[in-house]
């Protein structure tokens, strides 16, 4: 008869839902995840037992399956034999089965089948989790009585799921990179798709920062490295498109000024000289940047940066024991003080400072929208309030940099009509600035006075 009897509940596995039979639901991912990192501590028991006679027995239900090969591939024995007496509403038939067996039985399955055999052997209740383990010795031949000798609950499988969804969420990223890259270069000469592929590469970097605490340190220098390369090559045609976009903006701010005024749009085409000027370079630059991105080295880069965001590789501590909901919003929280503490010795006088604050108010932007399921509505709300701040910090540094092209220009194309121009338009950005400045100060004080976001209680899995 059976010598070693160890239960093995199978790990955490899809909910029911309508049209899914109960034998098909599979392991999820951060259930599979946490018990293959687990089950080798859960059967250190064999550590030192000769497993010849060992054999594995496993319900029919998929969920079961998948634990089984897991349990197999831990103790390194077959994988074993499907018994549909394991996936029934009571043991009688399983018992029946395991007196005619020999050697040590592992039987892979379900409660409540597995927490009655348990408790009417071992003679206590014992909470059976999900991919808990027992083994159970010297069993009485008519299994009315044996041993514990060894008991390991199942792992929470909560901060595997928590892992997994940052895994989804890396490879979204490298995703969107390569599928923007490539949009930009069919319709090298479409604003948005440059703009969607700026916005893809600042907001992997953002996910870069976030993680850093988490993922391999070099994996993550390399990507932020490859990422930077990329995102500093669209910088400059960034800056002509923002240029070309405000003195429009001011063209028909002068139009809508005149119209109040006078009744007609004697502001139109206020810029005629600076507007052709800024295309000419703007269309100068698309050129060369287009050229840049169609070579074969710029697309390895952007492959290199997509896969390795794909396959994110993470401390071999976080691969252990994997990531709780209070770790993420801890971090973000870290993240955010610091932003604030910044904020309060910014002097936004200081163009290098202002740009600083500006990247990092953008950073907690994009990591509150991607990760805004596991950050909680507190955290997206309190973000939402950091936009106004961000928006104000991007009207500075878009006018700063709009003067200094401007200037740029002007030895290139210094007609005395031109300059007149520039020297129009350089005043309006200097009040924009100006204004920007005084309306962000104004926010300030709103925005470090805003609470830390509550700590929300730990959702349980069912």
């Amino acid at each position: 008869m059976v010598e070693t009897l160890v239960l093995v509940r199978h790990a955490k596995a899809q909910k029911r839902v309508e049209g899914l039979d109960d034998i098909d639901r599979k392991l999820t991912l951060a259930g599979r995840r946490s018990f293959e990192t687990t089950a080798t501590q859960a059967f250190s028991y064999f550590a030192k037992t000769d497993r010849k006679d060992m054999q594995i027995w496993t319900s029919p239900a998929r969920r079961a399956r998948q634990t089984a090969k897991i349990v197999g591939r831990v103790l390194k024995i077959e994988y074993g034999s499907i018994h549909d007496s394991i996936y029934a509403d009571t043991p009688d038939q399983l018992v029946e089965e395991l007196k005619q067996a020999e050697g040590c039985v592992i039987v892979v399955g379900h409660n409540p089948v597995l927490q009655d055999i348990l408790t009417t052997l071992s003679g206590n209740e014992h909470a059976f989790g999900k991919a808990a383990v027992a083994v159970l010795g010297n069993i009485e031949p008519d299994f009315s009585h044996a041993d514990l000798l060894w008991f390991a609950q199942g792992p929470e499988s909560s901060r595997w799921k928590v892992l997994t969804k940052l895994e989804d969420v890396t490879v979204a990223a490298g995703m969107r990179i390569a599928n923007n890259y490539q949009a930009m270069l069919d319709n090298p000469y479409d604003e948005e798709a440059l703009h969607q592929y700026r916005i893809s590469l600042r907001s992997a970097r953002s996910l870069l920062a976030f993680i850093e605490p988490y993922q391999k340190l070099k994996q993550n220098r390399n990507i932020e490295h490859l990422l930077k390369r990329l995102q500093d090559d669209t910088s400059d045609l960034r800056e002509y498109d923002m240029l070309c976009k405000t003195i429009a903006k001011q063209e028909a701010k002068l139009v809508l000024e005149s119209m109040e005024k006078f009744g007609s749009p004697t502001g139109s085409n206020a810029f005629p000289r600076l507007a052709e000027a800024a295309k000419r370079q703007r269309d100068e630059e698309r050129l060369r940047y287009s050229n840049r991105m169609a070579k074969a080295s710029t697309r390895k880069l952007v492959e290199e940066a997509s896969d390795e965001l794909i396959n994110t590789e993470w401390r071999s501590d976080v691969e252990i024991e994997g990531i709780s909901r209070e770790d993420i919003r801890d971090r973000f929280e870290t993240m955010r003080r610091k932003y604030l503490k910044i904020l309060a010795h910014t002097d936004f006088e200081d163009h290098e400072e202002t740009h600083i604050l500006r990247k990092r108010a953008k950073r907690l932007r994009y990591i509150s929208k991607e990760l805004s399921s596991l950050l909680g509505a507190d955290h997206a709300r309190m973000t939402s309030d950091m936009k106004a701040v961000q928006d104000q910090l991007g009207d500075i540094c878009d006018a700063r940099n709009n003067q200094r092209i401007v200037n740029k220009l002007l030895p290139k194309h210094g007609k005395a009509a031109l300059r007149q121009e520039a020297t129009a338009f350089l005043g309006t950005q200097r009040a924009a600035e100006k204004l920007a400045v005084a309306e962000l100060k104004n926010m300030e004080d709103k925005l470090k006075a805003a609470p830390s976001a509550p700590q929300p209680e730990q959702q349980s899995e069912m």
